[in-house]
């Protein structure tokens, strides 16, 4: 009986593999947990990567997108506001109630209130029956209204909520 010489060598192999693979990260789990540490320039890095590879229109493309705004809340609130807007005009699946206020919640936290408002106001209209985000709206009309943050009176006015008189 000749030994079989093919199972010695594909074992050191299959554990190459497996140790290989140990060490690529997946951009989804790493973005999400950069995310939740605060190591946002990572996350949106990560996030980003995820959010492209994802299937165009899953509900995992808009999960992965609303995590990448939040930490864009953080990054360059501006451009958390353009692709969260267009995340929602262009997609077949749109943001939810929820992710509305998620974002908006997020730059609320990193006092991006212009940006803020910007996304409430879309939100609300996207769904008037929400109760959350005209709270949101009320805080930031209150806020401008005592005229401490540059910009928003003029954000809050030119959607049409008044504020800054």
């Amino acid at each position: 009986m000749k030994p079989n010489l093919a199972l010695p060598l594909s074992l050191p192999l299959a554990l190459l593999l497996v140790l290989g693979s140990c060490g690529s990260a997946n951009p989804e789990e790493t973005g999400f947990e950069a995310l939740q540490a605060g190591s946002y320039p990572k996350a949106v890095e990560n996030l980003k990567k995820a959010m492209d590879a994802a299937e165009a229109g899953s509900d995992k493309q808009r999960q992965l997108g609303v995590g990448y705004c939040q930490a864009l809340a953080h990054t360059s609130p501006t451009e958390c506001v353009t692709i969260f807007l267009a995340m929602a005009k262009q997609g077949p699946v749109q943001p939810t109630e929820r992710d509305y206020e998620t974002v908006a919640g997020e730059l609320m936290q990193v006092k991006a209130y212009s940006e803020a408002a910007q996304v409430v106001d879309h939100g609300m209209k996207a769904y008037v029956k929400n109760q959350r985000l005209p709270e949101f709206m009320a805080k930031l009309v209150t806020l401008a209204k005592a005229g401490d943050q540059p910009g928003l009176a003029s954000t809050i006015q030119g959607l049409g909520y008044g504020g800054g008189e």
